[in-house]
């Protein structure tokens, strides 16, 4: 059921992670299908159907049904010529698949979509070309997207870079040939890495790659993460520079903050706000993956508090407090 979370969580932090963002993935797709369902089926329209239930990340749902709405008829289509079902949750999971991130989730659902990936991927490629002011142009817009990973500074530091780009080749290398043994198509051009000629740090990845990556342990780890140059952009654009104060008035999920922190080399203030408790929530565990924060006491300005301050440095990355501001939970 929904509110079924996985109970066998592994002894390794960064396993434990990737198994629960599965989870939570899952889930999405099912509220998501479910508000896709009431659309087409004129039950009500996008925001009645969103409003009327209490879901655990309405922005995540609203985003992925809206766009799956925008190319449901070619996708119903294509899913017919697949063998598979038409329901809201199945073009939910089509549309994540051949224009979206890749299948981040889904249980025994997603092994019947990876059976049929390859007849999906024939059917979308072989319908007749979209027609403009029909929503074709964003429908090719999404297909061609490349996947943009950020190289995390804070773990990598200023030399690792070179390392992370080694084993990330690596790895796409291994998933093609792992697909080639099991009879599927894929081109070698799918397995490239390139650096990204305007944000530094940042590598750019065919936009099939994205299914790829979900579970590498470069990215369970914090060494890569899964950001668009879009919104890289926004650090950069701040100019910060080690020693600055910044202020993130609404942090959640926590990429841009943690590029922010990066930026910073270790010395400046990062103040993170975000209203909603359980985006919040979210946030910090982010921000522990990504930056190692560990939330530490409030201590008096004494010489020995000093000194525990100096200790607790050497033992995480990040350091800060979480606290309620008025009604609104924050990080700094």
């Amino acid at each position: 059921s929904d509110s079924n979370q996985p109970t066998a969580m592994s002894n390794c932090p960064q396993q434990a992670i990737g198994i629960r963002s599965l989870w939570l993935m899952a889930k999405i797709y099912r509220d998501a299908g479910r508000v896709v369902d009431d659309v087409l089926a004129k039950r009500r329209g996008l925001k009645a159907a969103l409003y009327l239930h209490d879901f655990q990340d309405p922005r995540a749902i609203c985003k992925l049904s809206a766009s799956t709405l925008a190319h449901s008829e070619a996708l119903t289509k294509v899913l017919a010529e697949a063998r598979l079902e038409t329901s809201g949750l199945f073009l939910v999971m089509a549309f994540d698949l051949l224009l979206g991130q890749g299948l981040r989730g889904g249980g025994q659902l997603r092994r019947r979509f990876d059976a049929a990936a390859l007849r999906l991927r024939r059917a979308w490629a072989s319908r007749d070309p979209p027609s403009a002011g029909a929503g074709g142009a964003s429908e090719v817009g999404w297909a061609a997207l490349p996947r943009y990973v950020r190289v995390n500074g804070v773990k990598m530091g200023k030399t690792g870079k070179k390392a992370v780009l080694k084993q990330l080749r690596k790895a796409l290398k291994e998933k093609r040939a792992q697909e080639l043994q099991e009879g599927k198509e894929v081109e070698p051009e799918v397995a490239e890495v390139k650096e990204d000629e305007v944000v530094p740090n940042v590598l750019v990845l065919h936009p099939s790659s994205r299914a790829w990556l979900q579970n590498l342990p470069e990215v369970l780890s914090g060494q890569l993460v899964l950001q668009d140059r879009s919104s890289c952009l926004s650090a950069l654009a701040a100019g910060l520079t080690p020693g600055t104060t910044v202020v993130d008035s609404c942090a959640a999920p926590g990429s841009k903050t943690s590029h922010a922190i990066d930026l910073l080399e270790g010395s400046g203030r990062m103040f993170a706000f975000e209203k909603d408790p359980k985006r919040a929530s979210s946030l910090l565990e982010r921000l522990r993956l990504l930056t190692g924060f560990q939330e530490v006491a409030l201590h008096t300005r004494t010489k020995k508090s000093k000194a525990n301050r100096a200790s607790r440095a050497s033992a995480a990355l990040a350091r800060g407090r979480c606290l309620p501001v008025g009604s609104k939970p924050g990080v700094e």
